[in-house]
């Protein structure tokens, strides 16, 4: 998919965040493993075709600046069922196994959908970081284990009411009770500025973190007559629930490794409840001058966040009462929209839509004694314009404006402890972000695609590190920090004139500008400047029967600078085989990825002029093998649907 990049559990299009992913055209919004595992679940011989949506259309809601992936499923037959059933073994510094089963059956007027997946297995991410105070460097080395034990499903049933009218349930459900959920362990060397260990600190961490989320949607849809008129609409509620309970210790040693004393010991037990229910209906009426579409959403959300920090350095746990709290939060948005399209001529087309959302948010801190409010309508325009000057030449142009929202937990005051030096805190007050994204595309004969592109990122939020050069502390807040400016031209080409090869490359050069507006006290640079990536996807048939493929990836990315950070460069290579066996019954698939390991980059960032630097390790370089089962009338697809609360369940962060 042009302009899509996978680095281990992060899916992004390149010179953009907060990706969106669709099932045909119904908005999912997963993150991290989630995200990974939902994709490598859809098995590709289903898949139709996937849509780069970059400026989404006033439909969609207005979250998310990065734009949506459309994975478009073949339609099925009526009268037919289907089970396929997978296994696949990954295997990165610790095996991971997960299980897969899917029942799709579709007669007369029924269509249903059954499955179920479980994940067991572990995941390690090795950090390597420096931190250069004015006394001398501290180098830390740590690794973290995640318990990877995950248990999913999800019942999707339609009925056809009448010729014209279709009605519909579905549930999606999440358990993750691993214990322990992850384990932290990081050691410390404090030189001098003559460059020698002057002591050591060992940190370890470990948590019991148990989460659930349930999803029910109710939906309906009715063809109103023969003209194109259809009403579609979306009941959801959304629940999700984490636990978590997480010890921090750390030990000081001399630079013989000598033990000296206890110096931190840190409980935190935090539960966070978050429900939303909304309502969404979707007209589509077309008139004789032009197709006309509207609609509107409410949306409801709660969520409370209950945090106890305890002092258990002498054995007995003492609240901290500073370091706590009990927040609720509450949001509430109503939007409405309408759009517009109409195809003048045989070469122009255009499109307006406009959308416009009117939140209410209140926070409330029982232990700061704080309510925050905010009350705000903003309206969000869309305009596409296309001119086919002739069967090679296509010609757009699209302009939208997005919005970012604070995920839930970014707003709980409370504190949250890495070790004794080195702490996050979210922030009550922190605002959305507001994007305007520009495009202009020309397309050669479908298979060359030049973009220009460019965005501009208003009242910018995230992490920002205050870093005391005396006490060697640093203190992560959210905050709305910074405008961005993102422009640059990319370059697509397919490659499909040989039968047994198809290859799918693509070339970027991105330019960034930052403006920052930190709070006093911070010292910080933004870090501008310029960067190139290039990507090759070739999927090769080595067998006239077309049972047996071989796919070679490759991508590189240049240093660059964006934000607050300096990054290296870095590269990967991928090579991949698939078997079809037994009239396509069977299938195994296996790959290796990222082979030299040389994804991971290194960041550096100067805060309060402190340079510091950091590389993960995540398990990019991996192998993956999947043997897949697949029986019944193995020309049954089921359409997908979603759940019209996508967004709100995004931002509960899980």
């Amino acid at each position: 998919a042009p302009g899509v990049t996978v680095n281990g559990s992060n899916i992004s299009i390149i010179g953009k965040s907060n990706m969106r992913v669709m099932i045909d055209g119904r908005i999912i919004q997963l993150s991290g493993e989630a995200l990974m595992s939902f994709i490598s679940s859809i098995p590709t011989d289903d898949i139709k075709e996937i849509e780069i949506i970059t400026n989404p259309p006033a439909k969609y809601e207005a979250e998310g600046n990065s734009g949506l992936i459309n994975i478009i499923y073949k339609k099925g037959r009526k009268n037919s069922w289907n089970n396929r059933t997978s296994l696949t073994y990954f295997q990165s510094f610790l095996p991971r196994f997960t299980l897969r089963n899917n029942f799709t059956y579709q007669k007369d007027k029924l269509s249903l959908i059954l499955s179920l997946s479980g994940t067991k297995g572990n995941t390690i991410i090795d950090r390597e970081g420096k931190i250069f105070y004015s006394s001398g460097p501290w180098v830390i080395s740590r690794r973290d284990k995640w318990n990877n034990e995950n248990l999913s499903g999800r019942l999707m049933l339609d009925y056809d009411v009448s010729k014209n009218s279709t009605i519909g349930f579905q549930y999606l459900g999440n358990l993750s009770n691993p214990d322990p959920s992850q384990t932290t362990s990081s050691k410390t060397k404090i030189f001098n500025n003559a460059m020698v260990v002057d002591s050591l600190l060992n940190n370890k961490g470990r948590s019991k973190q148990q989460k659930y989320n349930h999803s029910l949607n109710l939906h309906f849809k009715t063809k109103i007559d023969e003209k194109g008129k259809n009403l579609s609409t979306d009941l959801d509620y959304f629940t999700y629930n984490s636990d978590n309970d997480r010890n921090v210790n750390t030990k000081s040693y001399t630079n013989d490794g000598d033990f000296l004393n206890d110096i931190f010991s840190n409980k935190n037990v935090s539960n966070q409840k978050i429900e939303n229910f909304s309502v969404k209906l979707d007209m589509e009426y077309p008139l004789k001058a032009f197709n006309l579409s509207y609609g509107f959403k409410a949306s409801f959300t709660k969520s409370e966040y209950k945090t106890d920090n305890f002092n258990t350095l002498s054995g007995t746990p003492e609240l901290i009462v500073n370091d706590s709290d009990d927040f609720e939060y509450t949001e509430n948005n109503q939007a409405v929209y309408i759009n517009g399209s109409k195809k003048f001529n045989e070469k122009w087309n255009g499109q307006l839509g406009l959308r416009m959302e009117n939140t209410q948010t209140k926070g409330i801190s029982n232990v700061l004694n704080q309510t925050n409010t905010n009350d705000y309508l903003r309206v969000f325009p869309t305009l596409y314009i296309s001119y086919k000057m002739n069967e090679s030449n296509n010609f757009s142009f699209n302009y939208g404006r997005r919005i970012s929202r604070p995920l839930y937990y970014q707003l709980n005051p409370a504190r949250t402890y890495i070790s004794n030096v080195n702490f996050i805190e979210g922030n009550p007050q922190l605002k959305p972000s507001f994007t305007d994204n520009l495009e202009f595309i020309h397309t050669y004969k479908s298979n060359w695609i030049t973009t220009l592109f460019f965005s501009v990122e208003n009242d910018g939020f995230g992490e920002i590190a205050d870093i005391d050069d005396t006490t060697n502390e640093q203190f992560f807040k959210h905050q709305n920090f910074y405008t961005h400016y993102n422009y640059g031209i990319s370059e697509y080409y397919t490659f499909d004139k040989l039968s047994w090869w198809e290859s799918q490359n693509s070339v970027y050069l991105i330019g960034n500008k930052t403006n920052l507006s930190i709070s006093e006290g911070i010292i910080a640079k933004p870090q501008n400047g310029f960067r190139f990536y290039g990507s090759t996807n070739n999927t090769f048939t080595l067998n006239s029967k077309r049972t047996i493929k071989a796919q070679i990836n490759y991508w590189y990315s240049s240093a660059f600078k964006n934000n607050l950070f300096e990054y290296s460069e870095s590269h990967e290579l991928d090579l991949a085989m698939k078997f079809n066996i037994s009239k396509n019954s069977w299938q195994l698939s296996m790959g290796v990825y990222d082979i030299f390991n040389t994804s991971p980059r290194k960041s550096t960032s100067f805060t309060n002029n402190i340079k510091q630097t950091q590389k993960m390790f995540p398990s990019n370089r991996n192998f993956r093998a999947t043997l897949t089962y697949n029986f019944g009338n193995k020309k049954v697809r089921v359409n997908q649907r979603n759940f019209g609360n996508e967004e709100e369940k995004g931002r509960a962060g899980n």
